[in-house]
Protein backbone atom coordinates (compact mmCIF):
# COMPACT_ATOMS: atom_id res chain seq x y z
CA UNK A 1 0.00 0.00 0.00
CA UNK A 2 1.43 3.35 -1.07
CA UNK A 3 0.78 5.69 1.83
CA UNK A 4 2.82 8.59 0.43
CA UNK A 5 0.31 8.99 -2.41
CA UNK A 6 -2.58 9.04 0.05
CA UNK A 7 -0.85 11.66 2.20
CA UNK A 8 -0.23 13.83 -0.87
CA UNK A 9 -3.90 13.61 -1.88
CA UNK A 10 -5.01 14.52 1.64
CA UNK A 11 -2.65 17.51 1.66
CA UNK A 12 -4.06 18.72 -1.65
CA UNK A 13 -7.62 18.30 -0.36
CA UNK A 14 -6.77 20.23 2.82
CA UNK A 15 -5.24 23.03 0.74
CA UNK A 16 -8.35 23.23 -1.44
CA UNK A 17 -10.51 23.27 1.69
CA UNK A 18 -8.48 26.18 3.10
CA UNK A 19 -8.74 28.05 -0.22
CA UNK A 20 -12.51 27.60 -0.14
CA UNK A 21 -12.70 28.95 3.42
CA UNK A 22 -10.65 31.99 2.40
CA UNK A 23 -13.10 32.61 -0.46
CA UNK A 24 -15.95 32.36 2.04
CA UNK A 25 -14.26 35.04 4.14
CA UNK A 26 -13.17 32.75 6.97
CA UNK A 27 -9.55 32.37 8.11
CA UNK A 28 -8.04 28.98 7.23
CA UNK A 29 -7.64 26.79 10.30
CA UNK A 30 -4.05 25.84 10.96
CA UNK A 31 -3.74 22.75 13.10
Amino acid sequence: MDTSGVIAIQAIRLKKFDDQKIKDGQPPNKS
